[in-house]
């Protein structure tokens, strides 16, 4: 009989520390449209998924320090991109240390700050542009004869939606053309169709209308019960988030950093605080410490004392 073959204990290996220099604290790249990311500072324990190709061998311990999410593409993130994911209270713990970093703000989003006199922010229903869908064909919209109409479809949608966010424009004028899928052929289309009649603010992506300040504080618009009333936490302009949270601090001076972004969602319509709604209203909140719409002090949000 063959002798048994006497297994041999492989030889320990020592894992080499990635140093991780993409995320190294005060180098990383600012964030412009940030829909699914937050800010981390200090001992954050957040971990980046869907980008497993770079980082899923990186320990959560040597995360810590990274100032933002970051996609080196410089395009809003997608659940396709990468996603931080963090403890339920961690982006509150941005919040309740202070200022933080600010980094992961457009610079031009907090150049100047705003003082504005209790209940000056103008809050509604969020109502979609009524576009009907299918009006031309798919070829239409790229036919030179149908410029001035692709063009006043884009004003109809802006004169009720401005701010917004550039892939809903697109998905409201591409459904008037029958497209279904917007492609960036679509994008870039409505681009063109833009001359004149908006504009392109700091925050990536948002676009105003000719004759709003993308520098202002917008309106804040709450999600309706249809489809077509309701965008993704992605889609809200940072600047809306934090006008949402003002608006919040003025009803409850005091409050908490961990009750301003639920209510600050709530406030907006999002009634699920998912990872990403946290995320998102987290870092609007941090605009509005920023723009001095209100001021964080240990763990408790107030308005200023000029405010």
């Amino acid at each position: 009989t063959a002798p048994h073959a006497v297994p041999v204990a492989p030889r320990p290996v020592r894992a080499r520390a990635s140093t991780a220099p993409a995320l190294a604290a005060g180098s990383a790249p600012i964030i412009h449209t940030p829909p699914t990311g937050a800010p981390r500072t200090g001992a954050s324990k957040g971990t980046m998924l869907d980008d497993t190709a770079r980082l899923a061998a990186v320990e959560l311990d040597q995360l810590r320090g990274a100032s933002a999410a970051i996609d080196d593409s410089g395009k809003p993130k997608t659940d396709d991109t990468m996603r931080l994911h963090a403890p339920a209270d961690a982006s509150v713990k941005v919040l309740a240390d202070g200022s933080g970093p600010t980094d992961a703000l457009p610079s031009d989003l907090v150049s100047a700050p705003v003082r504005l006199p209790r209940g000056s922010i103008a809050i509604g229903p969020y109502v979609a542009a009524a576009v009907p869908a299918g009006r031309r064909a798919p070829d239409d919209m790229f036919a030179q004869r149908y410029l001035g109409e692709l063009g006043k479809c884009v004003e109809q949608v802006l004169a009720s939606e401005a701010p917004i966010h550039l892939d809903l424009l697109a998905r409201r004028v591409a459904a008037y053309f029958g497209i279904g899928r917007v492609t960036q052929r679509v994008t870039d289309q409505i681009k063109v169709a833009l001359e004149g009649r908006g504009k392109l603010g700091p925050e990536q992506n948002i676009v105003w209308r000719a004759d709003q300040d993308p520098a202002g504080v917008p309106p804040v618009r709450v999600a309706g019960t249809s489809a077509t009333a309701r965008r993704e936490i992605a889609e809200v302009p940072l600047s809306e988030v934090a006008a949402a949270a003002r608006i919040v601090v003025e009803r409850a001076n005091g409050m908490s950093a961990t009750d301003l972004v639920r209510d600050c969602a709530r406030l907006l319509g999002f009634a699920r605080i998912t990872d990403r709604v946290s995320e998102r209203v987290s870092l609007g909140i941090r605009l509005a410490t920023a723009r001095q719409l209100i001021s964080i002090d240990s763990g408790k949000a107030h308005l200023l004392l000029d405010g």
